[in-house]
């Protein structure tokens, strides 16, 4: 079995590698809409068991390695006694900084392009399958792309609608929005007893 990294760089998901979900379920380089995975394939999703998490957008992980962010929320998961998570951003094209997003970026300020509109239909489906998640962890950071903006908008509008709060893990940025899982102020604070909510 090959070491499991769950910090730092790319590593791979170890014991686990049989359970991981990806939608689009073949790689795709240019997007994903979400990324699961679970430790107990028997035991139900909701929100006691199964971390659900909301990232800007993603970056190189995929069903077969991890990334620093992953990693880091392959910890939470762990150290906060849950059996599983998925993973959604607010925009679904991968690229590992915010300035390589503008390929995509189509939208105006309030119209959704396919990629945007697909990604909230992803996270619906998601929990509309799953009544039993009332919370999930925003961990988006700050973002200035338009794309991603409007993304933050039609999420918090879904969220707001299925009545499930967003918690967080230290201060907010001082943009106000929630934390991204590699700020090193998380770390220490990764207990339900931390836990603030927008």
């Amino acid at each position: 079995m090959k070491k499991q990294k769950y910090n730092g760089s790319n590593g791979d998901y170890g014991i686990y590698s049989g359970s991981i979900k990806t939608i689009p379920n073949n790689f795709n380089p240019k997007h994903r809409y979400s990324l699961e995975m679970r430790t107990d394939l028997k035991s139900k999703i909701n929100s006691e068991n199964h971390l659900v998490v909301i990232c800007m957008n993603p970056s190189t992980a995929s069903d077969k390695i991890t990334d620093p962010t992953v990693n880091e929320i392959i910890r939470t998961m762990f150290i906060m006694g849950y059996k599983g998570f998925t993973l959604f951003n607010l925009y679904p094209e991968r690229a590992t900084e915010p300035k390589g997003l503008p390929k995509y970026e189509t939208v105006t300020k309030d119209k959704m392009d396919k990629y945007l509109k697909e990604n909230i239909d992803e996270i619906d489906k998601f929990l509309k399958d799953k009544p039993d998640i009332t919370e999930v962890w925003g961990a988006w950071g700050d973002i200035d792309k338009k794309v991603l903006k409007l993304g933050k908008k039609e999420v918090l509008k879904l969220l707001k609608s299925r009545n499930i709060n967003v918690f967080y893990f230290v201060k907010k940025t001082k943009h106000g929005n929630p934390p991204h899982p590699l700020n090193r102020k998380i770390a220490k604070f990764r207990q339900p007893r931390n836990k603030k909510y927008l």
